[in-house]
């Protein structure tokens, strides 16, 4: 049967069940829940409260988006944000990938597979090696060094390394 009230209505319905779809500004769902024109808004009161959407399959949770209530971080995850793989930091906005702790604008915790250009307006820093490969194009622009500089080998020795034929013109 159909439930119908007012915008004056008061009361409680208690727990509900709705057997087939239930829409929100619409009358002609296409989903479960469908909210047609409208935003959602979740609320938990109180300092220190979460609130969580999780998603998952055959009444399993597998993953999860949520909204930490001490720290106001999104965060997406695993069901009930068990593991965090996201961070979006609700002080300043920066992202962390496989960190909840972002340093910078973005910060990933982790190796990093790319396709297609990274362009970069600033400086590179870092510690570590940068590697390339015999078909790299392009200029590296000026290379400053803390240590040694090796060419063809990844354990130089000297201050220039060079491991093979140098060419000179």
């Amino acid at each position: 049967g159909n439930i119908s009230g007012s915008a004056t209505s008061t009361g409680s319905f208690g727990a509900g069940y709705i057997d087939n779809k239930l829409g929100i500004g619409t009358t002609s769902p296409t989903y479960p829940l469908h909210i047609m024109n409208y935003g959602v808004f979740l609320d938990r009161s109180g300092t220190g409260t979460d609130t969580l959407v999780a998603f998952g399959s055959s009444g399993t949770h597998e993953f999860a988006i949520g909204l930490d209530g001490g720290s106001r971080d999104l965060h997406i995850g695993t069901a009930n944000l068990g593991t965090k793989y996201l961070t979006i930091t609700g002080s300043n906005g920066d992202v962390g990938i496989g960190t909840t702790a972002p340093t910078k604008k973005l910060t990933v915790e982790g190796s990093i597979s790319a396709s297609g250009d990274l362009n970069i307006d600033g400086n590179i820093t870092g510690s570590g090696n940068i590697s390339g490969s015999y078909t790299s194009t392009g200029s590296f622009g000026s290379v400053h060094t803390k240590g040694y500089v090796g060419i063809g080998t990844t354990q130089p020795i000297y201050e220039l390394d060079v491991a093979g034929d140098i060419g000179i013109d």
